[in-house]
């Protein structure tokens, strides 16, 4: 391959829209484009049997071929919107078979009515409409060539004796008005047709782009997101394999993703490892080359390449010595790359091997860019949501490991030493000692049952909120004895699932303070939405806490006071915390929170 690349040259290639996106992007796309024009034509229809029915002047000619030709486009449109209503998916020759029959019907109508000089020639506008939304530039274009064309030949067929071509030129035939009103279309043809088909290329990226992102699923893993990603990538770019060099921050340590489908229909798999620094040199390239695309001399063709910059402008070429590494490591015949970076966050490269004939061009080196501009952060956000995870789930294990050690361990070992000493007691004093295990092991079936409850995943409808914080609360009720109630009032709460769980949360672990470390009596949970915020209440007739007065969420934070598990939520949900002291007297808090910002979550 090194003797190929010498004799690489920069490839110069005019732009083209990428009409191959569409299929990809849009499956469904055409019987929604065909129901919306089948509405159209039928409003039309109606419109030109009324407008011909009201002018006295037209048709001038043939006019009960005419008006037969109206009633028939009626009855046709009204037939194709009810057949389009039912089907499930439009057949492949519907549309041209549809268009055609819309194109024979506006010249055979004009034909009636004075040919090119008929005042309906503007019912053209329709069927330029037509082309446009449903396909793009090119076929508009045919589509006033082959019209032009059909109205000629019915203004030869329908002329007056003698036919031939020298009857264009006759007083009869107005050639300056018909070659005006054909430069017209010609110009809305072209126009309508040039907007349309920008508006499709935009729409069928932005749908690609879209589906990409989506496949960025934090329940997928990270694994199964890239996985989905490249898969969708070499079906998009019909690559045969593509790799995906990422880094994290600035670390040196790299990771590789592999993902291949050698037979088109064949099974698609993927393979990951670390890449040593050693090995990154064969990957990276110069921040110059944002994306570029090379074809080497084996496929056949004369080597060459395209190298656009960050910008999205042409940059020069590479030296051929930047694809040796590459190209010794991973054989291929074409190759697409785009860089990413998020600046201190994650980097790297994609390469596509052997992708589609046409991705060299440099409108869809551009696409390449847009897709990773978009796709990389939605990576991105699956990493720092697993890493999260990872972290949760790491604390919530250290503190299920606190409990088990402050609490469940340390009153088995008091058990021991009670359960040991009765061995030298006497039998009134065994008694004391076995009633004194009995209350510390009903101690820590409760703990143990309130680590369960906090540990158990929590799944309901935000609409069942009050019921299942009336449940919680009864249960602590029966199971401490304390008094407690729930009470819930004010507006219609209105809040996401996530928000109710962590409310939930902030219930269980109040209660279970309440319990542990209040001697309290009885215990108030109150739940109210007014004017827009929601309010959370816990109140107890207990101890208190070791201050006296009203501290909120920085005074908590500075003094190291209240409970850390619910000020941590209180971050989350955005809120505010207020912790109200009277020792010996009680303790109140108060979560105040936005439900606007609540139901966004």
């Amino acid at each position: 391959m090194g003797h190929g690349l010498k004799g690489m040259r920069d490839l110069t290639i005019p732009w083209r829209p990428r009409r191959w996106l569409r299929g990809i992007a849009e499956p469904s796309e055409a019987l929604r484009v065909e129901r919306l024009l089948a509405i159209a034509r039928l409003v039309f229809a109606v419109v030109a049997f009324l407008a011909i029915w009201l002018d006295p002047t037209e048709p001038t000619r043939y006019i009960g071929v005419a008006y037969g030709l109206l009633v028939f486009f009626v009855m046709y449109s009204l037939v194709v919107l009810l057949w389009l209503r039912i089907v499930p998916a439009v057949p492949a020759w519907f549309s041209f078979t549809a268009h055609g029959i819309d194109v024979e019907w506006v010249a055979g109508i004009l034909s009636c009515t004075e040919g090119p000089n008929s005042p309906f020639f503007t019912f053209l506008m329709f069927i330029l409409l037509e082309a446009a939304y449903r396909w793009g530039l090119p076929e508009t274009l045919w589509t006033v060539f082959a019209t032009e064309a059909l109205l000629v030949g019915e203004a030869l067929v329908l002329a007056p004796a003698p036919r031939g071509p020298a009857y264009l030129f006759s007083p009869g035939f107005d050639l300056n008005r018909f070659i005006l009103r054909a430069s017209y279309l010609i110009l809305a043809g072209f126009l309508l047709g040039y907007l349309a088909e920008g508006e499709k290329q935009l729409r069928a990226e932005v749908s690609v782009i879209e589906r990409l992102v989506r496949k960025a699923q934090v329940r997928s893993g990270l694994r199964g997101t890239i996985r989905a990603i490249l898969e969708e990538l070499l079906r998009i770019f019909q690559a045969r394999a593509a790799l995906l060099v990422a880094r994290e921050g600035d670390g040196e340590g790299a990771y590789l993703w592999e993902a291949r489908r050698d037979d088109p229909r064949g099974e698609f798999w993927l393979a990951v490892r670390d890449i040593e620094p050693s090995e990154l040199g064969a990957y990276s390239f110069p921040p110059s080359a944002r994306s570029f695309w090379m074809r080497n001399s084996r496929a056949g063709g004369t080597p060459s390449q395209m190298v656009l910059g960050p910008e999205g402008r042409r940059g020069p070429p590479l030296a051929p010595e930047a694809f040796e590494a590459i190209s010794a490591a991973e054989p291929f015949e074409s190759l697409a790359s785009v860089s990413f970076s998020l600046p201190e966050e994650l980097s790297g490269r994609l390469f596509l091997l052997d992708p589609r004939p046409g991705a060299g061009r440099e409108s869809e080196l551009q696409f390449l860019q847009r897709v990773a501009d978009e796709v990389s952060p939605a990576i991105h956000n699956v990493m720092l949501l697993r890493r999260l995870r990872s972290r949760a789930g790491a604390l919530e294990r250290g503190r299920i490991a606190r409990e088990l050690h402050d609490g469940a361990i340390q009153s088995l070992l008091a058990a021991e030493i009670e359960v040991n000493q009765m061995r030298q007691h006497d039998e009134p004093a065994r008694a004391d000692s076995l009633e004194q295990v009995e209350r510390l092991l009903h101690q820590q079936a409760l703990n143990l049952r309130e680590m369960m409850e906090m540990t158990k995943p929590l799944d309901f409808h935000p609409r069942e909120l009050d019921g299942v914080l009336a449940d919680l609360v009864e249960k602590f009720r029966r199971e401490t004895g304390i008094e407690a109630r729930f009470v819930a009032g004010g507006d219609d709460l209105k809040l996401s699932p996530p928000v109710c769980r962590e409310v939930v949360r902030i219930v269980q672990e109040g209660l279970v303070n309440v319990r542990k470390h209040s001697a309290a009596r009885r215990v108030e949970v109150l739940l109210e939405a007014r004017d827009g915020r929601c309010r959370l209440v816990i109140e107890d007739d207990g101890r208190g806490f070791g201050f006296s007065g009203i501290l909120g969420y920085d005074e908590l934070e500075r003094t190291r006071q209240g409970p850390r598990v619910v000020k941590e939520r209180v971050r989350f949900l955005g809120g505010e915390l207020t912790l109200e002291s009277n020792p010996g007297h009680g303790a109140r808090l108060e979560i105040v929170f936005p439900q606007e910002r609540a139901i966004e979550r």
